[in-house]
């Protein structure tokens, strides 16, 4: 099963999406800071499928960690106070609630398999984090960010389920 999912993709079928998206997504952190930043503001810049947008909300996750490690640390490694600020947990809930809209609308549109959005929505987020934890941590064998969004863009291709990957699936498992 799991050699049958390691199949080549096809490419993002906007040829200059991702970069787009991505000088977009870092434009606004340097305007607006990483607090006021949001994914939302980014794919609306432009009219792209869901499933590209969360593809390049995804890469802008680990961009983002990239050029900010400071910041990111302070996002995720900074001890959890036992009460978070309102300003906080308020862009967290902001941020996790695009994620999950994002998700949503690739299952709208048939681009992710119908189930638990919130299930698949922690799997696109562990997934770009924990590249961006092991890129952050040079723990990845890449010299260069732009190495590591090419191994990113690899891992998102090769990792997000399809909808028609998992018809598929269910077919051969009901014979």
């Amino acid at each position: 099963m799991l050699l049958a999912r390691m199949r080549p993709r096809k490419p993002y079928h906007h040829a200059h999406l991702e970069e787009t998206l991505l000088k977009t997504a870092i434009q606004l952190i340097g305007e607006v800071g990483p607090a006021g930043f949001t994914l939302r503001e980014v794919a609306t810049q432009g009219q792209a499928e869901p499933l590209d947008r969360l593809k390049v909300a995804g890469l802008a996750y680990i961009e983002f960690a990239l050029r900010r490690p400071e910041h990111f640390a302070v996002m995720f490694d900074a001890p959890v106070a036992k009460r978070t600020s309102s300003d906080h947990a308020e862009a967290a809930e902001e941020a996790f609630g695009t994620l999950l809209a994002f998700v949503k609308a690739c299952q709208d549109k048939r681009q992710l398999p119908a189930g638990d959005t919130l299930q698949f929505t922690l799997l696109a987020w562990t997934m770009v984090h924990g590249i961006a934890k092991l890129a952050t941590a040079k723990r990845l064998p890449f010299d260069s960010r732009a190495g590591i969004l090419k191994f990113a863009t690899f891992v998102i291709d090769q990792s997000l389920p399809t909808a028609k990957e998992t018809l598929t699936k269910r077919s051969k498992d009901a014979k």
